[in-house]
């Protein structure tokens, strides 16, 4: 995106952003594939200094950080991950965000882990993604969600995928998903310093590999 258009943007829109990382609340789940969403929030905050909070959405936990000019709400659905688009509709429709300030993080089965790749082309495939669905489900019809995806694949298949989602990784995979958190984490700072255009370029060449 062109720095033109960056500031027609915030000239509409202050500068607020939001940030929604999908997973399942509970010590249990961290580490785990479906988590890699919280995990980048997580990487986020950590870098801020900010906690994430009950009370500011009924949906979700909610970390406030700064990063540049931007006030950025970091939002982890509560909800269970097959209910995510409650706190999307939420932010939404009762916290006055509009698709142009919100970003959503998800695991993708179908990238390798260490590969990430962002989309905002108007598709309303989940994929299989139940939290994807949910969030799709609360999606207007005409309004485009910008969707950056973590890989966590190899994708197991058939009924090895629930237990693969929910197993925490060890060793160095666990290595690797904690980079691709926290370069996940420095995606979204590019995001808000150059751009949509500036994300793809980085993180859709076939050849971004994190390790």
């Amino acid at each position: 995106m062109s720095d033109t258009k960056i500031k027609m943007i915030d000239r509409i829109y202050p500068k607020t952003r939001a940030v929604i990382g999908l997973g399942n609340v509970g010590p249990q789940f961290d580490l785990t594939p479906h988590n890699i969403g919280f995990a980048a929030l997580d990487a986020l905050a950590a870098e801020a200094g900010a906690q994430f909070e009950t009370g500011r959405m009924k949906n979700a936990l909610v970390a406030e950080v700064k990063l540049g000019d931007y006030a950025v709400l970091l939002v982890k659905p509560s909800t269970g991950m097959n209910d995510s688009g409650d706190a999307l509709f939420e932010l939404l429709n009762e916290m006055d965000y509009d698709f142009p300030q919100v970003m959503v993080i998800f695991d993708d089965l179908s990238l390798p882990l260490g590969r990430v790749k962002l989309k905002n082309d108007g598709s309303r495939s989940s994929a299989g993604h139940n939290g994807v669905a949910s969030l799709i489900s609360r999606l207007p019809d005409n309004r485009m969600m910008a969707k950056f995806k973590l890989g966590v694949g190899p994708d197991p298949g058939g009924a090895n995928r629930f237990q693969y989602v929910l197993s925490p990784f060890e060793g160095d995979a666990l290595a690797v998903y904690q980079a691709v958190a926290r370069e996940a984490a420095s995606g979204i700072k590019l995001w808000l310093d150059s751009g949509l255009d500036a994300m793809m370029c980085r993180y859709n060449a076939k050849t971004f590999e994190v390790r």
